[in-house]
């Protein structure tokens, strides 16, 4: 499936809160937590999530945050 572009990435970004589209090439967002514990064990299920569905962003993973960076905004 191509990545979207566009119109309709850009209606598709609407919907969704607090993710950023860069350059129509890769979407982000920072998820916030109270502490590195939390952060750590929201990563590890996105990365079981990713893993299962062959899909592998970019995890960045600092004291009670964690940031999305997938490299293709794809449907």
């Amino acid at each position: 499936m191509p990545p979207l572009k566009g119109e309709e990435l850009a209606a598709l970004e609407k919907q969704v809160d607090s993710w950023n589209v860069i350059e129509e090439h890769h979407i982000t967002k920072t998820f916030k937590f109270p502490d590195f514990r939390e952060a750590l064990k929201f990563v590890n299920r996105v990365g079981e999530l990713a893993e299962e569905q062959g899909h592998h962003p970019d995890l960045f993973l600092a004291w009670g945050k964690s940031r999305d960076h997938d490299l293709d905004a794809q449907n």
